[in-house]
């Protein structure tokens, strides 16, 4: 083991992620959930190296997703968003969510196949979201 780090979540699934204008991915994506309204609510954490959690958004549906990925994104005329795919094999399903900088859910959409690939494209007037 080279490091022990202790996220106040069960992590058992996470993915390497690029956050803000990173070049390489340095970042960890979490999927998992916390108590809220009564019961466990599906988020997805942004980690940094330490552990430490950067960012938190919410996931409606996301406890039945089995893998989660995610990139940054900059749409042309437009501000940063956050782009997180997240796939269940066996329902051949997936979700798109994208965050805007205050973490909220500005788009979802439920994709009729599992995706298990996202990334962005750069272009001259911003990025191409590749899924």
């Amino acid at each position: 083991m080279i490091a022990h780090y202790l996220t106040r979540h069960n992590v058992s699934d996470f993915a390497l992620t690029r956050w803000g204008t990173e070049s390489r991915a340095q970042h960890i994506l979490v999927p998992s959930q916390e108590m809220g309204d009564g019961c466990c609510k599906p988020v997805v954490l942004v980690l940094d190296a330490n552990g430490k959690t950067i960012s938190h958004f919410d996931a409606p549906l996301g406890d039945l997703m089995h893998v989660t990925r995610g990139t940054p994104v900059h749409f042309p005329k437009g501000p940063p968003y956050y782009a997180v795919l997240q796939a269940n094999r066996f329902l051949s399903r997936s979700m798109l969510f994208l965050y805007d900088a205050e973490g909220k859910i500005t788009y979802h959409e439920i994709l009729a196949e599992a995706c298990l690939g996202i990334a962005t494209m750069r272009e001259k007037t911003g990025d191409r979201l590749l899924i």
